[in-house]
């Protein structure tokens, strides 16, 4: 026979899977989030390069001193 303490246990049981299930959804989200994001920034690193000023015509250094040209 149930008594009511099972039927208190067996609700809260009930309760924890709903937040396991929220729980791990949350943590799926964030993980697929970061993967996204990491491809975005590998995609921006490649489109800037350290020869981008230089193929664009270059830097005006003109008024520049020895050491700031350096």
């Amino acid at each position: 026979m149930e008594t009511e303490h099972d039927c208190c246990r067996n609700k809260d049981r009930e309760g924890a899977g709903i937040k396991n299930i929220v729980l791990v959804g949350m943590v799926a989200a964030v993980l697929l989030l970061s993967v996204v994001q990491s491809f975005q920034i590998r995609t921006i690193r490649n489109q800037m390069t350290g020869n981008a000023a230089v193929s664009a015509g270059g830097v005006g250094m003109g008024g520049w001193t020895e050491d700031e040209k350096c």
